[in-house]
């Protein structure tokens, strides 16, 4: 099935949508694609010339950097780092100046848009009969791929594809003339950021503790927060032309759980107990029994609670192209302690 967008003819099998500026290179196949965003730093077989070519190379270098903020506003770096992507929209080559006019001369084009819907026949490139005799340089056309697009966002495709074409047309290059270079649009800058992301787990924290086996107690309400927590975590993917997505992350809260404990869902990473510590934002979970029910963990010599935190992030990009955020599906990492949990036993003497 043949489906015009734009300019361009979006032929579609197995699931991928292959658009091309021109029906002329119909027959042209695009790079190879990049698994997992592991990508050839060279042009991929059959990429280096005639009708295989492409200026895409392969992959584009995607720069990734960031930055996070503690609780109390304290800045780190996210260390940076690269990763290669391979563009959803590229030039290829098309033919040389003297295939091009002979195709349109033996009347080749013709005999095509006879069999294609009027809304989709096309005019030869303009001036192409300038290159008539040049066997050297040849044409290039704009041209798209599903395939390197994020998962399940046709919508995004077809708009983004549509202003490519609308501002990328067929280009005649000369023998030592470098064809266009290819970009990647931000949809895709953000899926890299994202993915690059790493969320920290935290090391878990509670009191009371006791003095030499750090059990808490029952009965009381326990204190439990993140040390060192990071509060938002941002990270920016960008490429050479000047494109770029951020992705800004934030912590919205704990959920708390533990055997023998009424578990809780707190706001943030947690209050860090303290002698006059404000108790309204403390994150607090009550033991209504021991853990002495419970197995002795591996390495440990009493028997433990197991507590795991759940932090739940909320996410959401901009892009240099577009101010307005956009949300993402959160991200939700875990931490666990074990928790010995004692009892206070009182012993009461009658007098006589």
């Amino acid at each position: 099935m043949l489906r015009s967008v734009g300019p361009a003819l979006l032929g579609l099998a197995t699931a991928v949508v292959v658009a091309v500026g021109s029906p002329a290179a119909a027959s042209t196949s695009p790079p190879g694609g990049c698994q997992d965003r592991g990508c050839p730093s060279e042009p991929s077989p059959g990429d280096g010339g005639g009708a295989g070519a492409s200026s895409g190379g392969g992959s584009i270098t995607v720069q990734v950097s960031g930055t996070a903020v503690r609780g109390g506003g304290e800045q780190v770096e996210v260390p940076a780092s690269s990763v290669r992507a391979h563009p959803v929209c590229w030039y290829g080559f098309v033919a040389t100046g003297a295939e091009y006019a002979s195709w349109w001369d033996e009347g080749r084009f013709d005999e095509l848009m006879r069999r294609l819907p009027e809304e989709d026949h096309f005019e030869p490139y303009p001036g192409y009969g300038e290159h008539r005799d040049d066997t050297e340089g040849g044409w290039w056309s704009p041209r798209c791929s599903s395939a390197h697009w994020p998962d399940g966002d046709w919508d995004g495709f077809f708009d983004y594809t549509n202003r490519y074409f609308d501002t990328h047309t067929a280009v005649y290059v000369v023998p030592g003339e470098v064809p266009p270079g290819a970009d990647v649009p931000p949809e895709v800058l953000a899926e890299i950021a994202y993915e690059q992301m790493e969320l920290p787990v935290g090391r878990l924290a509670w009191n009371p503790m006791r003095a030499g086996d750090g059990a808490t107690v029952v009965g009381v309400d326990t204190w439990v927060w993140v040390e060192d927590a990071l509060e938002s975590v941002s990270v920016t993917a960008s490429v050479s032309t000047g494109t770029w997505a951020r992705v800004d992350a934030s912590l919205a809260g704990l959920s708390v759980h533990a055997p023998g404990s009424d578990g809780a869902q707190c706001v943030g990473a947690g209050v860090a107990w303290s002698e006059g510590a404000d108790p309204a934002g403390a994150c607090r979970v009550w033991f209504d029994r021991s853990s002495a029910n419970q197995p002795v963990k591996a390495g440990l010599s009493v028997p433990t609670a197991t507590m795991t935190a759940e932090a739940r992030w909320t996410a959401s990009w901009v892009s240099s192209l577009d101010p307005t955020p956009r949300e993402l599906t959160g991200q939700s990492v875990e931490a666990s302690a074990e928790v010995p949990v004692a009892e206070i036993q009182s012993l009461v003497t009658a007098s006589g």
